[in-house]
């Protein structure tokens, strides 16, 4: 009887955590931006705002500035990029030098931590021993070896 109230109680709690993780992330706020940063192109489509991580580098124009031409493989986060004209810009009344927008390379349905907190949650459940051991990488650490349970 205990068993089979246990073995209901995890299995609708992996379906709860499945669940959770399978649902899709809100469209007006996605994981990798601040809350309140929606900028609206149309009524209907909100777009959101510039990550805080968005990178730019600077590409010189026709001119072909060699100020530019310096910074060309630096890559700036918008906050930090530098202002155009250069203030050594060579032709800085026409100056036809832009910002290169880059992605950010950071992803976020590549997160992983998530399954390895559900697997350290179950392996809690399960009637095996917790063999783990936390040691530090001193060889003086490992004179006597302590459980994890028990640090």
């Amino acid at each position: 009887m205990a068993l089979t109230v246990m073995i209901a109680i995890s299995v609708i709690f992996a379906v709860l955590l499945l669940r959770r993780m399978i649902a899709p992330k809100p469209v007006a706020q996605a994981a990798n931006t601040r809350p309140g940063r929606m900028t609206k192109k149309t009524a209907e489509s909100p777009v959101p705002a510039r990550l805080p991580y968005h990178a730019v580098s600077c590409r010189s124009g026709a001119g072909n500035c060699a100020a530019v031409e310096a910074l060309k493989d630096q890559r700036f986060l918008v906050e930090d990029a530098p202002q155009l004209p250069l203030a050594d810009c060579t032709s800085s009344e026409r100056c036809k030098c832009k910002y290169l927008h880059h992605q950010d390379r950071r992803d976020t349905d590549d997160d992983r931590r998530a399954l390895y907190g559900i697997k350290s949650e179950f392996y809690e459940y399960t009637s095996k021993q917790n063999r783990r051991v936390k040691n530090g990488r001193r060889e003086s650490d490992w004179e006597v070896e302590q459980p994890y349970d028990q640090i």
